[in-house]
């Protein structure tokens, strides 16, 4: 090994008790700045020192051309409950051998066509419907009546998905991803389709990825609907998804969870109306069980139809979670009701959108002797790199407090019963609050949801960085998707500059009467921009960028930032992220403007006024503490000692006067609205203030606040809000997941600084 080369391990953990044989891994990888300049130098290895097959690619580069992270995928065959050990290698020295092509893709104006070294694919675009065949040449799934993507209105009418474009994301030889755009039409004259009064009638835009391996035997389809209509909302009675087996020979169903199968010549139904459900399947109006609560979940939403050719299975992943839902493998059809017609109405709201990931595995035999269960099973709960602690020391994600359980037990420990708390009490199910949390009130806020308040998903994905434990990975994943698809404005018709921002908390996602209602104090691209990098994921970095061009619009025509005030903060704490992320320099020069323009409304005290409450002109330390944050997370990209002395008198001011007595933080200073307020994003900033200082004051000062939030009896965290009841009605809510976001996101960057002083310590108890 040459002397400039350099080694790193990665783990990936199968965690379910099945075998994945050539399972497919994708993710990013971080490398420090200056580390990395070309991926031809990046290769991995086995424990042997074999060099593993892997396709690369550019996510991003630091501010000196290094790479920043690099996307990688692979598929490697791992045992059941095993940890499969790897080596990253790079440098000088180190080249990467090609892998051998295992993916063909063919488009023309009426197919797509994909074939892998495990099965082909054929699309047909209008309207969009599947032929797949396993690589043997046996034809699995070949069109019939009503076969492919559609949703119906509360009429009943019928809209197929037609393809309009097509954008191949991801093309190399292990992995591809191709993205299919249009609208769903009424395709009245398709042969055995009712000819209808609207033929031609569009309703609903969607989207589908389609994910494609090149040893995998299945396909992962990753469905969107989208409400571009230009009325308020819609009201949709059914949204299926259908495939048929060839005809001919008789066919046999299967489902079930884990061991627990049950098999049907007859075909089956399972139709899942409430999280609480097990899987109920109907077979002749005969009700079979499976096992469920007591293993955490509620339902296993798959299905198989097997003839004797061989079968195909249908999964989507956290089926319950997204109830109500409906499967049906009967009559050489499989259908994937994602809202089922019993289910009622759905009012879908302008702008919104919802995605189901789901797979189509074909394989040889019965589905008992594919291992379907397994498959499926697998396909929910997905192979990733565990992050390892070299991750944090990359510093792609700052100053992030280790994980040190053996020499902070307590503060770990702590860490996790809130999550637990929040994970049994305030994680939201359904289709349309699943990845969200409710808050609690009465009147205008009896159904608040918090929309992922603080970036919830930034607070998360730090935790998940720091220790790799699983259960807050299925939170990011549900927390990030959400606030793509049901926060996000998508369209809308009162004012089009609001597209890519997202909604504030507000009653059931909508805003106040059906208004939409963004604002930059509400919107957050931290979360989406890190979590695109750790798992190399296009549509989280969209979702990032669209938040970011909506302040850029604001910012071009002439919104005067304020100073001092959190709606200036939290646009700068967006910006920047999004900025190394992407490497695009108006999100940097607009985080520039935002905090220049506001620096001459700075008080000679080094405070801003920032609320007009009745005849008074209020400060506000924590709004200010937002902007100061913004401020650091600027600095981190730029040397400027005139934004940096703007940073240390916000924070000079708070230490002197902006707190009460006994150093709790004040909210508001107006007579009538004095009250504390606790939260880690008012620590972050004190950690840099020491990191360009070196004066331990700002860490001190940080400490009476960490000691009663976090170490001592709770504040925000807990007993304010253990009055809220939440939508199960068997629990009392201990915490709250903007309650989480709010003290993690800033925690983990304080206690950092505050280890590093000397000044951190565990725990007395929990």
């Amino acid at each position: 090994m040459s002397p400039q080369t350099m080694t790193r391990p990665l783990v990936i953990e199968e965690f379910t008790g099945i075998n994945r044989d050539n399972w497919p891994v994708t993710g990013g990888i971080p490398f420090g700045e200056g580390e990395l300049w070309s991926l031809d130098a990046m290769r991995m290895l086995d424990t042997d020192g074999q060099e593993v097959a892997t396709q690369v690619w550019e996510l991003c580069r630091w501010q000196d051309g290094s790479i920043r992270w690099a996307g990688v995928h692979l598929e490697p065959s791992v045992q059941r409950q095993s940890r499969h050990e790897l080596t990253l290698e790079f440098g000088e020295g180190v080249a990467r051998t090609e892998p051998d092509p295992g993916i063909a893709i063919e488009l023309d104006e009426d197919e797509i066509r994909v074939e892998t070294n495990a099965l082909g694919l054929c699309i047909e675009r209008a309207p969009l419907r599947l032929t797949g065949a396993r690589k043997d040449g046996v034809t699995l799934i070949e069109p019939g009546e009503g076969d492919g993507l559609w949703v119906a209105d509360s009429e009943g009418a019928r809209y197929w998905a037609r393809v309009e474009e097509v954008e191949t994301e991801i093309q190399g030889p292990l992995y591809a991803v191709m993205r299919l755009t249009g609208k769903h039409v009424d395709v009245a004259g398709t042969p055995g389709l009712e000819v209808r009064a609207t033929e031609g009638r569009t309703f609903m835009d969607f989207m589908l990825r389609v994910h494609v391996f090149a040893h995998a035997p299945w396909v992962q389809l990753d469905y969107t609907f989208i409400n571009r209509e230009d009325v308020p909302d819609v009201e949709l009675g059914e949204i299926v998804f259908q495939a048929s087996l060839p005809p001919g020979a008789s066919q046999t169903a299967l489902c079930g969870a884990y061991e627990s199968l049950y098999e049907s010549p007859e075909g089956l139904m399972t139709d899942l109306a409430l999280p609480v459900n097990l899987t109920g399947i109907y077979p002749n109006a005969e009700t079979y069980t499976a096992a469920g609560e007591s293993t955490g979940f509620s339902a296993h939403g798959w299905a198989d139809l097997s003839g004797p050719d061989g079968g195909v299975t249908i999964a989507i992943r956290d089926y319950a979670e997204n109830y109500p839902k409906r499967t049906v493998a009967a009559d050489r059809r499989l259908q994937m009701h994602f809202w089922p017609g019993q289910a009622g109405v759905l009012k879908f709201h302008q702008g919104m959108a919802k995605t189901h990931m789901m797979m189509l595995y074909l394989h040889p035999g019965s589905g008992k002797e594919a291992e379907a269960s397994q498959i499926a099973h697998g396909f929910n709960e997905r192979l990733v790199f565990t992050p390892q602690p070299w991750y944090r020391d990359t510093m792609v994600f700052g100053e992030v407090f280790p994980f040190l359980p053996g020499k902070y037990p307590n503060i770990e420990r702590r860490l996790r019963d809130e999550f637990i708390g929040w994970e049994d009490c305030n994680r939201a199910l359904g289709m349309l609050d699943w990845g969200d949390f409710p808050q609690f009130g009465m009147e205008g806020r009896e159904r608040f949801m918090g929309n992922n308040e603080h970036d919830f998903m930034h607070a998360v994905l730090l935790q998940w960085m720091r220790t790799g434990e699983r259960k807050l990975l299925r939170a990011l994943d549900a927390s990030i998707y959400h606030t793509l698809d049901i926060d996000t404005v998508h369209h809308n018709t009162e004012n089009p500059d609001e597209v890519g921002g997202v909604r504030t908390h507000a009653d059931g996602h909508w805003n106040y009467g059906g208004r939409h209602y963004v604002s930059t104090s509400h919107m957050w691209a931290e979360g989406l921009a890190e979590y695109a990098c750790l798992f190399a994921d296009r549509r989280a970095l969209e979702g990032a960028r669209g938040i970011c061009d909506y302040i850029v619009r604001l910012d071009e025509k002439g919104f005067r930032w304020p100073g001092g005030e959190r709606t200036s903060g939290w646009a700068c704490i967006s910006l920047i992220p999004t900025y190394e992320a992407t490497g695009d320099q108006r999100y940097l020069d607009t985080a520039r403007r935002i905090i220049h323009s506001s620096m001459d409304q700075q008080n000679e005290d080094g405070s801003y006024y920032t609320h007009q409450l009745g005849f008074h002109d209020s400060k506000c330390p924590m709004q200010m503490t937002i902007y100061a944050t913004g401020i650091t997370y600027y600095l981190r990209c730029v040397e400027d000692e005139e934004a940096a002395r703007c940073l240390l008198r916000i924070l000079d001011w708070r230490i002197q006067d902006g707190c009460f007595p006994d150093g709790t933080n004040l909210y508001v200073d107006h007579w009538d609205y004095r009250r504390s307020r606790s939260g880690g994003d008012l620590r972050e900033p004190l950690g840099c203030a020491y990191a360009l200082t070196g004066d331990d004051k700002y860490i001190r000062f940080g400490m009476v606040d960490h000691e009663r939030c976090f170490a001592g009896f709770g504040s925000q965290m807990l007993n304010a809000w253990a009055w809220g009841i939440n939508h199960r009605l068997d629990h009392i809510c201990t915490i709250m997941g903007h309650a989480i976001a709010l003290d993690w996101r800033g925690n983990f960057r304080f206690m950092y600084w505050a280890d590093k002083a000397g000044l951190l310590e565990d725990l007395k108890s929990v």
